[in-house]
């Protein structure tokens, strides 16, 4: 950072996930972030740093804000999703496409959305 100051980091995906905060030297600094299993497929990491203003040095407060993705390798619960679609489909008709999912754990379920949409409208 540019400077040394109080950081918040916050993780979330549709809701706040974990708050972690540590003092940052201004030479920077290394937090360490556990995943949790309540990450899914990954979690969004925002990262606050502030430092308060000073009347006797005359520094403004300042801020630098940062925010990351950051992906979890599914590992071996990935699955395995086949879609074998027709090649061709006529309007306002019925359309079956088979579909296969290797890797499911057994005494769970998968669930599939498939989503068409007409080349024109795209």
């Amino acid at each position: 950072p540019h400077f040394a100051g109080e950081l918040l980091i916050n993780i979330g995906s549709d809701k706040l996930l974990k708050t972690i905060t540590a003092t940052v030297p201004a030479g920077g600094s290394t937090v360490d972030i556990p995943v949790g299993d309540d990450w899914g497929a990954g979690a969004y990491v925002t990262a606050t740093l502030f430092r308060p203003g000073d009347a006797q040095e005359t520094r403004m407060p300042a801020r630098a804000i940062g925010v990351k993705w950051l992906t979890v390798d599914p590992g071996a619960k990935k699955l395995a999703v086949t879609l074998t679609p027709p090649d061709k489909t006529m309007p306002r008709q019925q359309l079956s496409i088979p579909v296969s999912v290797a890797g499911v754990q057994p005494g769970t379920n998968a669930y599939v959305t498939v989503a068409a949409v007409d080349v024109g409208i795209l």
